[in-house]
């Protein structure tokens, strides 16, 4: 009986020592892939938190970017510094497949000087159906004067634009006359 006592013990030794071994494998996975068996993953609070403060600042740049946007576009709207505007031609002729150009002023309320005035880009309107292409307008800082270039493609008939600054100012029109 002693040799089969001896068989025995060391048979119950090997199965624990198999089960500790197994058990290392499956609680504590090397690679992080499951192991032998499937276990619930702690959750990584650490890492959600890191992705939840990159989001917040991602959301926060967009939403400020957004405010100043609104906020400038607002401020073009309530312009009181401009009264008026003018242009140095009333009618404005270009050939078919040319371009042109022609200067718009902005009028100062008489207790502003240029230098009091901030950037700002005409809304420049084509007729509906003239085929015209409309660019510039833009002033800068300080600027009382812009240049508008209209090119009229093969095609583009008579027109009229239409160039704002702001809803509290009068609206220009400026007739375009296509030459042959």
């Amino acid at each position: 009986m002693g040799k089969a006592m001896i068989i025995l013990v060391l048979l119950v030794v090997g199965f624990f020592a198999v089960m500790l071994f197994m058990g290392s494998r499956v609680v504590a996975p090397a690679d992080g892939d499951g192991g032998g068996f499937n276990t619930p993953e702690a959750p990584d609070i650490a890492g959600a938190a890191k992705k939840g403060a990159v989001m917040i600042k991602e959301t926060a740049g967009k939403a400020a970017s957004g405010a100043k946007e609104a906020a400038h576009k607002a401020g073009v709207m309530l312009d009181t510094s401009v009264k008026g505007l003018k242009s140095d031609r009333d009618v404005v002729e270009v050939k078919p497949g040319f371009k042109s150009d022609f200067k718009v002023t902005r009028l100062l309320k008489p207790d502003l000087k240029a230098a009091d005035i901030r950037p700002f880009k005409l809304d420049i309107i084509p007729a509906p159906g003239s085929k015209l292409i409309v660019s510039g307008g833009e002033f800068k800082q300080g600027e009382t004067e812009t240049t508008v270039s209209v090119d009229a493609p093969i095609g583009a008939g008579d027109a009229s634009l239409t160039i704002r600054s702001g809803e509290n100012v009068k609206p220009l029109i400026v007739a375009i006359k296509i030459i042959k």
